[in-house]
């Protein structure tokens, strides 16, 4: 009986559940499972290291750290953080969550 008790309460919560925003990738972009690794391989652009970028990134992709997010993909908007100016968003189909800056799913003014 306390298992049955468990299954409904765990099955209630994720029927209750709030429904993640649907967006759609503006741009190539990466995103990262942490901030701080999106953070840091971000700053290598802002220094004008793009030699760094790529190789940051591209060791992060392999890794499994961080992918690689198209313009057009569908994605869900699972965490906003619009003064930090960051999004966790979870391409269609995959579990993982992955930080990008608000500017990639940033609607575009008509």
């Amino acid at each position: 009986m306390r298992k049955l008790t468990l299954a409904m309460m765990v099955f209630g919560s994720l029927t209750a559940a709030h429904a993640a925003e649907k967006e759609t990738i503006n741009y190539n972009a990466v995103g990262c499972k942490d901030r701080e690794t999106l953070q840091k391989g971000m700053g290598f652009m802002h220094d004008g290291d793009r030699e760094a970028y790529t190789k940051f990134f591209t060791d992060k992709v392999m890794a499994g750290d961080c992918t690689l997010l198209e313009e057009g993909q569908s994605v869900f908007v699972e965490d906003l953080s619009l003064m930090a100016g960051f999004a966790c968003v979870r391409p269609r189909g995959e579990t993982d969550c992955y930080e990008v800056e608000f500017e990639a799913i940033q609607k575009k003014p008509n």
